[in-house]
């Protein structure tokens, strides 16, 4: 599908901003300090993460009566909390949820288990109490997990799901609503700031109100979503430098736990048309694409542009491309931080897209919005931050 109105031009708006940011994340590391990560005005919480080579955000939640402290993934693309427990028999990590310990716990025993498009997690279904900051639901239900696959290598120990709804557990609505029913937040509200700083500490979110420091007077681009459980939007167009391209997808999924952008087959082998008729370009395996340079300028490669809804939104090379020397004498490997995936067929727009922006999750009118950090945003609905409806003073 190709939105009629939305054309592959040059962006003219480009902002440094970058400064600001860099203060602000300092800012935010002595704040974390001071806090001890448990910071919270009344009905909101802020919650801290760490990043490990920009690959994954993760920061830790307390589980049950003695608050064992376990870190997770906090993931825009999945519906439910796991945890490994004692009986985890080979899980890629030794940091586990002991029931025992708690008095709260409870445990429903019925199987279950999840498949992510790389790795799968098989438990029962249980309940306790967690904490995040400041912030308490009361008996949560999540999968306890006994078995896990292909997951060796991530930091966390599990992941905490932050979609609209709950597909494992029909009658659970998901955390967002659990925090503001039990009185944790005012507004069923998210916002996300995902430093481009590697292994640092100052990337954070925002539950129940939006930060407006960070926001100021910059507009805020709303796309709405397509799905009732999820944050998938509609993709309407691609371009890559100035020639637009046949998308064979219709919906993209915003993902903060998938490191990259993913992309079915026949999307990416559109993309590549473009980009080999510049370099010598391959496949490293079925999901990993690189081309060959004689050095390591990003400004080689073309500026990809999408279009969500009618909201048009850059990727620079420097967010899907990364240098690797090789053994080749005057040549680098340009890796692709864009993957193949073949079972899909729709976009996953994870970690170093959503990087470039401040997103906002509105669960109760299921809409994303962005605002401007490094890359620019075209076009679309513009909504200023004082608009929407929610205390953000």
């Amino acid at each position: 599908l190709v939105s009629s109105g939305v054309h592959c031009l040059r962006t003219t708006i480009w902002r440094h901003y970058r400064p600001t940011y860099e203060s602000h994340m300092k800012t935010l590391k002595l704040i974390n300090i001071l806090l001890n990560d448990n910071s919270a005005s009344n009905k909101s919480l802020v919650k801290y993460l760490q990043n490990r080579d920009l690959l994954e955000y993760y920061g830790s939640i307390q589980v049950g009566s003695g608050r064992q402290s376990i870190n997770v993934v906090f993931d825009t693309d999945s519906d439910i909390l796991w945890l490994p427990t004692g009986d985890c028999k080979n899980c890629h990590t030794s940091a586990l949820y002991n029931s025992n310990a708690s008095s709260t716990f409870t445990n429903m025993s019925i199987p279950q288990s999840i498949e992510y498009q790389l790795g799968s997690v098989k438990g029962s279904s249980c309940a306790d109490d967690i904490y995040i900051g400041n912030g308490k639901v009361a008996k949560m239900k999540f999968l306890c997990a006994w078995a896990d696959a292909d997951l060796s290598g991530t930091a966390a120990s599990g992941v905490l799901g932050l979609n609209i709804g709950s597909y494992l557990y029909s009658d659970s609505p998901g955390l967002m609503h659990y925090l503001k029913s039990q009185g944790a937040i005012q507004y069923a509200i998210l916002g996300v700031f995902l430093s481009k700083v590697s292994n640092d500490f100052s990337s954070y979110l925002d539950f129940g109100e939006i930060d407006q420091s960070l926001i100021g007077n910059k507009t805020t681009y709303w796309v709405n979503t397509i799905k009732n459980n999820n944050w998938a939007v509609p993709i309407t167009q691609l371009c890559v430098g100035n020639e637009t391209l046949r998308l064979e997808s219709s919906l993209a999924i915003l993902d903060t736990g998938s490191s990259y952008i993913s992309i079915p087959t026949l999307d990416f082998l559109s993309i590549a048309r473009v980009i080999k008729r510049t370099f010598k370009c391959n496949f490293l395996d079925s999901s990993t694409f690189y081309c060959l340079t004689q050095d390591k300028s990003f400004s080689q490669f073309p500026t990809i542009r999408i279009a969500l809804d009618q909201v048009v939104f850059t990727i620079k090379p420097e967010d899907y491309i990364e240098f690797v020397d090789t053994q080749l004498k005057g040549y680098q490997y340009a890796l692709f931080k864009i993957v193949i995936i073949n079972s899909i067929d729709f976009w996953i727009l994870g970690d170093n897209f959503l990087q470039n922006y401040y997103s906002i999750y509105d669960y109760e009118q299921k809409r994303v919005g962005f605002v401007e950090l490094y890359n620019p945003i075209i076009i679309g609905e513009r909504l200023e931050a004082s608009s929407m409806g929610y205390n953000i003073s």
